[in-house]
């Protein structure tokens, strides 16, 4: 018998015809050391009887014949057994099989023991069993706990979520993928930064525990607040391959914690007198409002008897209200000031109980009746008559407008409703200060007064708008002859910087009932009336229905006048300098549109923008503009002009059209204009529309070398949320923020913060619509550099700023 390579134990048998019978009969021919000592028999004789008694039985089995199953396949065939050997030890074995065919009568048999590998299996599967069990357990666990589990792979970043944690979102487990993303999606977007920061911290092994607290997203679209805890396994060498935790609903707990927050805070901010006695009447807390009305100091007074802060009878009603425990009390009362005045104020008193019914504490409210009086007065006249004029204000107008509407629907008369707004009256705030618009609004008011009838109805809305009612009109035509004469008479002359204004009024009519039959209706048709006789050049009146009718075919004629303004090339455009306030240097222009209509007057842009934008034509226009711009700085560029770069301002519908990249380029390859010259200003809404897209194609502009700012920053929604992911070069702090400083404090603030984080980015700020010398210091004073606006220069023609250029 040939030796095998790697002394595997066999032997080989001889098949033959038993005599007189056609079955086959199959002996042992050969059998080597391996095999005899695998089955603990001697020699070549007793393993003969040793095969013929334990292995050619199962080897014959009728039901699997091997000898059979071999003549049918290849020349080699295994299959595995088990055996017992002499000692009635059982073996796992696979039988490797050769020859045993029609033309080979020798069977070459080897034998691998399997037995380790069979006990193996025998161990993994009660392994397998146990495992099933444990994440049976864990499954019941998990679902059964009150929070919500998380089980994150860091490694293929799939993530476990259990049935809760899908239901404190809303849905279940079929709303949610296996994913990361789908927890990181669910985080708001106010937190998002913050909890992410969190988890690397504590993945970098800054932190024990991950914890957080945070609100999430649901899938119908509310908000909750969720504590969220959990800990990362590591693998040897220190690498996270796993975290896992639990998440628990605290909205409630949150609700609960604000509402005691802002309790405390009522507590301590409320102009009434706060007092919490303890159930024997010692005062055991005071707010800031005890110490301002009563004078006395929190240190010299707490844990003294209430009852000492009262004189004479009325001593004797605080001990006795003390001494009985009453439930609420509430009456006017004496209090002695710590200066030992007298204060008649209104002493509210209401018990505190416990959850079993026992008296803990007293709260008590004291006001100054005198202050509250003036008060009431205060608020009355403000409720219903405007402060500076004196006349009825918005709330009073409604009022007397729906009772004169009621009126009138039994008379079969006339009533009318003018919106006054006065025309160039910002001029006189910016020129010569609120006083004198202050001024000015009373002269207007008492103008109005003097001007109508005596039955007519005068008030003022706010600001610099007014409102005229007349009712009991019989004849129409005296409307008209009421609006001319207030035009006649709302015309002021004032001069500004040596310049003479005029003030005059914008009158809108709508007449009841033809124009409207409730209170808002009229108001809101009278007011677009009045924008009517705004466009129609101001200081005219105009009637609601006419404005409808001319504000159609004013809005068709002003589309195909833009359509025609684009083919015949009459925009021009206009350039505000942007000038370092310390040392007035030009550090850019600003590309402005106008529109010049052939043998009519200049259109700017608050006339037709808005319409380009709605109807599309703003993309070509934009197209324009940049190519223009671009045109117009290389020539610069060529004649020497330091004019710093170009900026151009860039509408949503340009920067989310597909064409929007290729039109940069190209503007910048037609002019020959070095991209590092060209700022392209974006507004924060049209970043936010399709923000994946928009910042997409911002990186693309900037890896030209085009600079890009963000314009009006400060008026958009998430614009902090998307402020890191955008390569922006410069913040423009929007004119809203710019106009009432350095006076208004919030202005004053968000000013402050913005020009502060855009330090801490490493952010340029320009300042615009800046004003006034008060602004430019300001701004100048708080690390802003940059600023444009009326008080450094106007926007200026072509041929103004090449002019411009020369004197700088």
């Amino acid at each position: 018998m040939t030796s095998s390579a790697v002394c595997l134990p066999s032997w080989k048998i001889v098949k033959y015809k038993t005599s007189g019978k056609r079955e086959l009969g199959y002996a042992v021919a050969e059998v080597n050391e391996a095999c005899l000592s695998l089955f603990g028999v001697k020699n070549l004789f007793a393993f003969e009887q040793f095969f013929r008694s334990n292995i050619l039985p199962q080897l014959t089995n009728r039901q699997a014949d091997t000898f059979s199953e071999l003549e049918d396949k290849s020349s080699y065939y295994t299959q595995t057994f088990n055996f017992l050997n002499v000692k009635d030890e059982a073996i796992d074995c696979m039988l490797v099989f050769k020859g045993a065919d029609d033309t080979n009568t020798t069977v070459d048999i080897s034998v691998i023991d399997i037995s380790e590998f069979e006990q193996s299996k025998r161990e993994l599967n009660v392994l397998n069993e146990q495992l099933a069990q444990s994440l049976m357990r864990y499954e019941l666990v998990v679902e059964g706990s009150d929070g919500a589990i998380w089980d994150w792979n860091v490694l293929d970043d799939s993530v476990y979520y259990s049935e809760n944690w899908c239901l404190l979102r809303g849905g279940t487990k079929s709303d949610f993928s296996e994913h990361q993303r789908e927890w990181v999606n669910t985080i708001h977007p106010d937190d998002k930064s913050r909890v992410l920061a969190a988890v690397q911290a504590h993945i970098a092994g800054k932190t024990a525990v991950f914890t957080q607290e945070y609100r999430i997203l649901c899938l119908d679209g509310s908000c909750k607040w969720v504590s969220d805890r959990g800990i990362a396994k590591r693998n040897e060498h220190g690498n996270v391959i796993r975290m896992a935790g639990s998440v628990f609903n605290i909205t409630a707990q949150r609700a609960a914690k604000e509402q005691l927050r802002l309790a405390a805070s009522v507590y301590e901010n409320i102009s009434e007198a706060a007092v919490i006695l303890n159930s024997q009447g010692k005062m055991v807390n005071i707010n800031q409002a005890f110490t301002k009305i009563l004078g006395y100091p929190k240190a010299e007074i707490l844990y003294k008897a209430f009852s000492d802060i009262f004189d004479g009878n009325d001593h004797g009603i605080i001990t006795n209200l003390i001494k009985r425990r009453y439930q609420m009390w509430s009456d006017d009362i004496n209090v002695l000031h710590a200066k030992k005045r007298s204060i008649s104020c209104k002493l509210t008193l209401n018990r505190v109980d416990d959850a079993e019914g026992e008296l803990t504490h007293f709260v008590c409210l004291i006001s100054d009746m005198s202050e509250t009086k003036r008060t009431e007065q205060l608020l009355h006249n403000l409720a219903y008559h405007d402060a500076l004029t004196a006349l009825p204000n918005r709330f009073s107008l409604r009022q007397r407008l729906a009772e004169l509407i009621q009126q009138t629907k039994h008379t079969h008369q006339h009533l009318a409703l003018f919106f006054i707004d006065l025309d160039n009256f910002k001029f006189v705030n910016d020129g010569l200060g609120h006083a004198a618009g202050d001024q000015l609004l009373c002269d207007v008011a008492n103008t109005l007064k003097t001007s109508v009838r005596k039955e007519d109805f005068v008030a003022r809305l706010g600001g610099d708008e007014f409102v005229v009612v007349m009712d009991n009109i019989t004849n129409t035509s005296n409307i008209t002859k009421a609006a001319e004469q207030l035009l006649s008479k709302l015309r002021y002359k004032l001069f500004i910087d040596a310049r003479e204004v005029l003030v005059s009024a914008s009158i809108g009519i709508s007449v009841y009932p033809n124009d409207g039959l409730d209170v808002d209706t009229l108001m809101q048709n009278a007011d677009t009336a009045m924008y009517q006789a705004k466009e129609r050049g101001k200081q005219n009146f105009q009637y609601y229905k006419e404005h409808l009718t001319q504000k159609a075919i004013e809005r068709v004629s002003l589309e195909a006048d833009i359509d025609r303004a684009i083919e015949k090339n009459e925009f021009v455009l206009f350039y505000q300098p942007q000038l370092c306030i310390d040392s007035q240097m030009v550090k850019g222009v600003e590309a402005l549109i106008r529109w010049q209509p052939e043998g009519k007057e200049m259109i700017f842009p608050d006339r037709f923008i808005g319409l380009a934008e709605e109807n599309g034509a703003i993309v070509a226009i934009g197209h324009w503009v940049l190519h223009e711009a671009c045109r117009q700085a290389k020539k610069w560029l060529d004649e020497g002009a330091e004019f710093g770069i170009v900026s151009v301002n860039v509408s949503a519908k340009q920067l989310q059209s597909k064409g929007f990249i290729a039109s940069v380029k190209d503007a910048l390859l037609e002019s020959q204009l070095p991209a590092k010259y060209l700022e392209l200003e974006i507004t924060e809404s049209s970043i936010l529309q399709q923000p994946l897209v928009v910042i997409e194609r911002l990186k693309q502009i900037n890896q030209m070398g085009v600079s890009l700012a963000i314009d009006d920053f400060g008026t958009g929604y998430s614009s902090l949320s998307y402020l890191k992911k955008l390569p922006i070069h410069r913040l423009k702090i929007d004119r809203l923020f710019v106009s009432e400083l350095p006076n208004d404090e919030d202005d004053a603030a968000i000013t402050e913060t913005i020009i502060a984080m855009a330090a801490k980015l490493g952010l340029d700020v320009v300042a615009e619509g800046v004003e006034s010398e008060a602004q430019a210091h300001f701004l100048l004073e708080n690390g802003c550099q940059i600023a444009q606006g009326y008080y450094f220069s106007r926007p200026l023609s072509l041929t103004q700023i090449n002019d411009y250029f020369l004197l700088k």
